[in-house]
């Protein structure tokens, strides 16, 4: 049984740009952050504002919005319900054409918002999503999704945000709903959020969706923010593998893999006729059919998979010192670059070769 109470608090009834959905699911000093800082944005006020609680009664969400806003839209559940669900009941309370789906954990930098929307409304597309950026690092969190052999992840995450490949806009076969910009009707028109999933995958699922029957999701780095990523839906400890495994089951067939595209985008300048041993740290065991897709000539395949889990990768504690003799090229394969770039000494011996670094996330890397 769904237990929800709806408020509305609105002194003006102006025409809106959009509506902003917001699921708060956090711990009060993190929800109030967010609030300041989304209070902070100029011309928020011209936005609809629809907040949605997610069954977390040990905070009152209500007076803390109340203390940053005149005009917003309240949607309390005293159950927890999943973020597909709530999303989806906030959506039906919008009142505009366009929707932009916001997690709490987002900080918006100026003018984010109005270069989502001229983007959709100018590029041909039913969806576009911003360039995200870690607060942390200061690097990418995600410009899309990229996929490979049943595997997904953000496309370029950890890369510099100065990068001109992250600063090249373009459609994407998925986008991540931690931000985003999307029509109502093209919302609706498929489904909204998959109900079946409880915090994964739903988000992802939706460009999915929009994608496959003939719509296009668009990435503009023009938009930005920054998305400090687990603060909110991520702070509960979910086991996916039931989720995961009904995603896959859905999109396994359908979805194309793009990798390849990606990083050869990257590589064009190679000599084809120069040889590669490839090192794979990656979870992707099998990556010959990749490999056959790229402008790079490997000769032989070497696999470290076992090291895949590992976020800091040592290579005088994992690879013999014959290899850094290696009279060869060597592509080095991770998850993420960012897990095996700090072997400089490594990298400074073999200084004369043309090695490079690619990853799962469609970094590419000419050390």
């Amino acid at each position: 049984m769904i237990t929800s109470n709806y408020t509305l608090y609105r002194k003006n009834e102006s025409v809106m740009k959009a509506s902003i959905i917001v699921a708060l699911d956090s711990n009060l000093n993190f929800t109030d952050n967010f609030l300041y800082f989304l209070s902070q944005y100029k011309n928020i006020e011209q936005y609809e504002l629809i907040f949605t609680s997610d069954g977390n009664n040990d905070v009152n969400y209500k007076k803390s919005i109340c203390r940053f806003f005149d005009n917003y839209k309240y949607i309390e559940h005293k159950t927890k319900m999943g973020y597909g669900v709530v999303n989806n009941i906030a959506a039906n309370k919008a009142s505009t054409d366009i929707l932009i789906f916001m997690n709490a954990d987002i900080i918006l930098k100026p003018e984010c918002l109005e270069h989502l929307i001229l983007s959709l409304e100018s590029k041909d597309a039913q969806a576009v999503q911003p360039l995200l950026i870690y607060p942390q690092t200061m690097q990418v969190q995600s410009t899309g999704h990229i996929f490979c052999n049943y595997y997904n992840t953000h496309m370029f995450e950890n890369r510099s945000i100065n990068d001109i490949i992250v600063n090249k806009p373009g459609f994407r076969n998925a986008f991540t709903t931690a931000l985003c910009a999307v029509y109502k009707k093209e919302f609706f028109k498929h489904g909204g959020f998959d109900e079946k999933y409880f915090n994964a995958w739903e988000g992802m699922e939706l460009g999915l969706k929009i994608v496959s029957n003939g719509g296009k999701c668009y990435y503009e780095p023009s938009a930005k923010a920054y998305h400090i990523r687990g603060g909110g839906r991520g702070q509960y400890k979910i086991d996916e593998t039931p989720q995961t495994a009904y995603f896959w089951s859905k999109w396994g067939n359908v979805i194309k893999e793009n990798l390849s595209q990606v990083i050869n985008e990257q590589i064009y300048d190679i000599d084809k006729e120069e040889q590669y041993i490839l090192i794979n740290f990656s979870c992707i065991r099998d990556f010959k059919y990749i490999i056959e897709k790229l402008n790079i000539n490997v000769i032989e395949f070497l696999n470290y998979t076992e090291y895949a889990g590992n976020k800091s990768i040592e290579f005088f504690k994992t690879l013999p010192y014959s290899l850094l003799n290696l009279d060869c090229n060597i592509v080095y394969l991770a998850n993420n670059y960012s897990y095996i770039i700090k072997n400089s000494l490594w990298y400074s011996l073999r200084e004369k070769y043309n090695d490079i670094i690619i990853d799962l996330a469609g970094n590419c890397l000419k050390l």
